[in-house]
């Protein structure tokens, strides 16, 4: 079973972001002794994507965009990350909402829909900018999209 480790900064002046670097996490993820465990870096390491990107590297470890395009990122920075993402490591990006209520007006639900639509919007961008700068054909944008969206969370998680 998957090991998940929350890999972001918190919200609140109580949170260390320096603490929260997914760089820290370095030495476990290499530690041979949990080479045959299998980590999934909930929330990407945010505001730290591109260095959580780099772990991916890694056989073992995994990226989950939750928060990360729910809430925490516009559509449009969003988008960039997933790029960079789909440039690298395609098949080791989940997609995730990570919806909870934040007050009396804005409820899980709502949350949870602005995620999915704002993870669906920065990924048809993305796949869009690849395609129109001939990195990839439509074909493989398609793939990649139900990859991050389906396949390999379900691939993941079999």
């Amino acid at each position: 079973m998957p090991v998940h480790i929350h890999s972001s900064a918190g919200a609140g002046d109580y949170f260390s972001v320096a603490g929260a670097s997914v760089l820290n996490l370095e030495p476990v993820l290499r530690d041979p002794r949990y080479s045959a465990t299998t980590f999934v870096l909930i929330h990407a390491g945010h505001p730290f994507e591109q260095a959580a990107m780099f772990m991916a590297a890694m056989k073992n470890v995994w990226l989950d965009s939750s928060a990360t395009g729910s809430f925490l990122l516009s559509a449009t920075e969003f988008k960039d990350v997933l790029r960079r993402w789909f440039e690298i490591f395609p098949d080791k990006v989940t997609y995730g909402s990570d919806a909870f209520p934040i007050d009396d007006q804005v409820g899980a639900e709502q949350l949870y829909w602005f995620g999915v639509h704002n993870a669906r919007t920065a990924t048809a961008a993305a796949l869009a900018e690849m395609i129109a700068a001939r990195e990839m054909t439509e074909k493989q944008a398609m793939a990649i999209a139900r990859g991050y969206l389906h396949d390999n969370a379900a691939a993941l998680y079999k």
